[in-house]
């Protein structure tokens, strides 16, 4: 949970949370394109959202079972965007 700021510190803040957890799943992506792990950089990005998820929704007062539910769900689409993202293959021209 980041302090309470505003404007500018606000939004450099949640850019370097999101960029944080993104950084595992760039950086594994290069090594597993073409090999039989292309959807490792994905699992990365779903757990690390799912894991934020379900904390962010405990402190906000959500039941457990409710928030483990709800955070599998949202890091199951946050990860399945990622692996469509990540192993797009490019067309040569």
């Amino acid at each position: 949970m980041r302090p309470r700021l505003a404007g500018a510190q606000a939004i450099a803040s949640d850019l370097a949370s999101a960029a944080g957890y993104m950084v595992p799943s760039l950086l594994i992506a290069p090594v597993t394109e073409g090999t039989s792990v292309v959807w490792l950089p994905a699992l990365l990005l779903g757990t690390a959202t799912a894991g934020d998820t379900y904390n962010t929704e405990r402190r906000a007062g959500m039941p457990d079972r409710q928030a483990v539910i709800y955070s599998a769900a949202v890091g199951a689409v946050e990860g399945g965007l990622g692996k469509a993202g990540l192993t797009r293959r490019r067309r040569s021209r």
